[in-house]
């Protein structure tokens, strides 16, 4: 039976050998990281949706995905499972009309 820690930050742990030794040491077998969209979509704070393909890992910024591809090399090299949630909040250009101002 697998285990799962749950991330509830703004995104990837700063540290994620620090992380997975930690989690590790608690017994966790499988971490769950939540991604929030917002932190890899590109202009997550503009009202105009920028031209990119949402399905494409290669459309988002240059790094977005970076912490988080750090995060699972680490943890599957301690021989843990990884189940990444991608999650609310959404770039202000996704939330639709009549969304107040920020």
């Amino acid at each position: 039976m697998a285990i799962v820690q749950q991330v509830h930050d703004a995104g990837a742990p700063a540290d994620p050998q620090q992380f997975v030794a930690q989690v590790r040491a608690l017994g966790v077998t499988v971490v769950r990281v939540i991604v929030p969209w917002a932190a890899i979509a590109p202009a997550p704070r503009s009202t105009t949706k920028p031209s990119f393909n949402a399905t494409d890992p290669n459309s988002y910024p240059v790094g977005a995905w970076a912490p988080y591809d750090a995060i699972v090399r680490t943890a599957t090299q301690d021989g843990l499972g990884v189940d990444l949630t991608i999650a609310g909040g959404a770039p202000r250009w996704a939330e639709g009309a009549g969304l107040p101002a920020a």
